[in-house]
């Protein structure tokens, strides 16, 4: 069996820091994968984020959503993937629900070389 070896590099996306409020997001541009994912609330509150295969934010609709991550102070959405998720335009990140509530986003992104 033929195994490709592939880094990762960590990031996190705090929501709050970034001044990024509900109906707002971040973009990495260009093609990428994520082999990780995890959406944590702080507070008390819960935060939604959804997840485009978009360069800019610019085509955010149900023909380019990856994922829809939900988490709970209690409770955080936690993704490790086997096979890294493709993303072929860019990443890009709206927040739904959970401003000024702790929200973070940390992922692993995987960009070509």
């Amino acid at each position: 069996m033929i195994v490709k070896e592939t880094y990762s590099t960590p990031e996190a996306l705090d929501f709050d820091a970034e001044g990024i409020g509900n109906g707002s997001g971040k973009f990495i541009a260009g093609p990428c994968e994520l082999s990780f994912i995890k959406l944590t609330s702080i507070s008390a509150g819960s935060s939604v984020v959804r997840v485009f295969d978009t360069p800019d934010g610019g085509a955010e609709n149900n023909a380019t959503l990856k994922l829809v991550m939900d988490a709970a102070a209690d409770n955080p959405d936690v993704q490790t993937f086997s096979s890294p998720l493709m993303f072929t335009r860019g990443v890009s990140v709206l927040l739904n629900q959970g401003a000024n509530l702790g929200a973070v986003l940390s992922y692993a992104v995987i960009m070509p070389k």
